[in-house]
């Protein structure tokens, strides 16, 4: 009796070791996907990761200005919290075209992707700093109007709410796109540190793995903010 329960704890003792040296320690890249890649035993079915949203490149229409300070003030959060068709919508179409595929499982098995995915991100900043250039413009603007005009309660408690919503659609979306910088750059500098097995990424040293699961949490959680503006719901990474 005592051999045995000597094995069975060499046996539990060993294990985590020699799996470890098989394979390294395994991150699934679905946490979502709690049967991890098997058959869903409640469904039958196995988990299928959603598909990049296909966003064509668009010729840009002219926005016709708005005819009164009311309409000012309501389409300042037009493209952050209302939809409008991709024609009108020349800096938020052109953001999430950009970053459309930043996480697409590609980033984890070619170098190349992953360089090109961070130039789309520095690109979709830069169209960033222009519509943040352009809001602060118009909210000027209202703002003058609202003095000049003598404007309603109503206009100003819109102008007030509309402005707030701006701001922390600025602070959201930096930290989406910072987020998803830093993920990009950990896996550039560790590119010895891993590799694509599957839907797995198999690394060789937990601590490593340990840092990449808090970027893509960090990268997730930011999404997962900017999700809650209708414009951006589709955004997967």
């Amino acid at each position: 009796m005592r051999l045995i329960l000597a094995f069975l704890l060499m046996v539990f003792f060993v294990a985590p070791a020699s799996a470890q040296e098989a394979g390294g320690v395994n991150f699934y890249i679905y946490p979502e996907d709690l049967s991890k890649g098997n058959i869903d035993p409640l469904t039958g079915l196995h988990y299928e990761p959603p598909s990049d949203p296909v966003l064509p490149q668009v010729k840009f229409l002219e926005i016709t200005p708005p005819s009164s300070l009311t309409e000012e003030i309501n389409r300042l959060v037009e493209g952050i919290t209302v939809d409008i068709t991709p024609e009108y919508d020349h800096y938020g179409y052109e953001i999430r075209r950009y970053m459309v595929a930043v996480g697409n499982p590609a980033v984890y098995a070619e170098e190349a992707r992953r360089k090109q995915e961070l130039k789309n991100i520095e690109t979709a900043e830069i169209i960033f700093d222009y519509w943040v250039k352009e809001l602060g413009k118009k909210m000027e603007k209202i703002s003058a109007n609202i003095e000049t005009q003598n404007a309603s309660s109503d206009q100003r408690t819109s102008f007030k709410y509309n402005s707030g919503v701006v701001k922390a659609f600025e602070i959201e979306m930096r930290n989406w796109f910072a987020q998803n910088k830093v993920f990009l750059q950990f896996l550039i500098d560790n590119k010895d540190e891993y590799n694509l097995n599957n839907r797995f990424l198999v690394f060789r040293d937990a601590n490593a793995m340990y840092a990449f699961e808090a970027l893509y949490n960090n990268r997730s959680a930011a999404r997962m903010q900017l999700n809650k503006y209708s414009p951006f719901a589709s955004m997967i990474y």
